[in-house]
């Protein structure tokens, strides 16, 4: 596996794809699915509080 999790931090879109990418006989594969899984999961769940909440004001990122 490339830095991403060893270094402890994701820095880039690319670094997410690393992660996720993370052969199975890495040791640190376990780790690395899961941690993939969970970013993947907030992010999800962010963006639906962010545009489904009865009370904000939807955000779209696309207008500008």
């Amino acid at each position: 596996m490339r830095a991403p999790l060893r270094a402890g931090g994701l820095r880039s879109g690319g670094d997410v794809v690393a992660l996720c990418a993370t052969p199975a006989a890495d040791p640190l594969y376990a780790a690395a699915v899961h941690m993939c899984h969970g970013f993947g999961a907030g992010t999800y769940q962010t963006i639906m509080a962010l545009t489904r909440h009865e009370k904000l004001t939807p955000s779209d990122c696309s207008v500008g």
